[in-house]
């Protein structure tokens, strides 16, 4: 998002937001707000979470004394400690936080997605400015900032709306599956963001494809030297490049073959 804010500042008439933008003090402010954000839910919740040995004896106390059946081998289990005394009030407050993360995060991503499409519109209006590779270049780089803001509504948000309504309405638990797909998404999520911006960026598209290439022709030249000294005898031309025999047939490039 930062990346984001700062090519918007960049083609804003005022050039003072810009220059106030590029403050250590407006970088330093955005890090402290984003500690506390997350500091301000995790840390109470992790202090509730039950240790393993505390889990064991409440599936056992609870199986034995209320009657509750025993969670199946493959069941992801999430359970509190209700004898703490933030466990009540976090709890309570735990739907309230979660509408607000919800229309925050949506309220920040339908932004994002206003200021990418001026920053598209202020681009084309001076496209006589750059040239042609710079402006392509400029398009990209906006494009794949806006897909790395709205990633997150697709590996994280969407599958747990989705695992959630469905444990509510249909009464299932989290089993194994939902957690594997869990962390294959979460992996996604980084792979995705480098992914688009190496395919869809020209430059590092360029260069990275070039780097494969090189990689594979070593290989197979490689592939072919042991080949070729497996498969017959050795010759020598003139200008002592090395070729090889294969069924029968000679590959000279240059000069006389002579046999070693």
């Amino acid at each position: 998002m930062f990346c984001l804010m700062f090519r918007f500042t960049v083609v804003l008439p005022n050039p003072k937001i810009h220059e106030w933008f590029m403050k250590p003090v407006s970088l330093i402010l955005m890090q402290i707000y984003c500690i506390a954000f997350s500091s301000a839910y995790a840390i109470p919740l992790y202090s509730i979470i039950l240790k393993d040995k505390e889990l064991v004896l409440s599936i056992k106390g609870s199986s034995q004394y209320f009657n509750l059946p025993l969670p199946k081998p493959n069941s992801i289990i999430i359970a509190v400690n209700f004898n703490h005394p933030e466990s009540l009030a976090l709890l309570n407050g735990t739907g309230r936080y979660a509408i607000a993360i919800v229309v925050g995060l949506l309220s920040i991503q339908i932004f994002c997605v206003g200021i990418t499409f001026y920053i598209i519109k202020k681009l084309r209006q001076n496209a006589h400015l750059f040239s042609r590779k710079t402006y392509t270049l400029q398009i990209q780089f906006t494009l794949v900032l806006a897909f790395q803001l709205v990633s997150p509504l697709i590996f994280f948000l969407a599958p747990i709306c989705y695992s959630l309504i469905r444990a509510v309405i249909h009464a299932s638990i989290f089993d194994r599956l939902s957690g594997n797909i869990g962390t294959v998404l979460l992996s996604l999520y980084t792979f995705s963001n480098s992914l688009v911006t190496v395919m869809f960026v020209r430059p590092y598209r360029n260069y990275t494809l070039a780097k494969f290439g090189i990689c594979f022709g070593r290989k197979c030249q490689e592939f072919m030297r042991q080949h070729s000294q497996l498969s017959g005898p050795k010759l020598r031309t003139n200008n002592t490049s090395v070729i090889s025999v294969s069924s029968g047939f000679a590959y000279v490039q240059h000069g006389n073959a002579q046999t070693q």
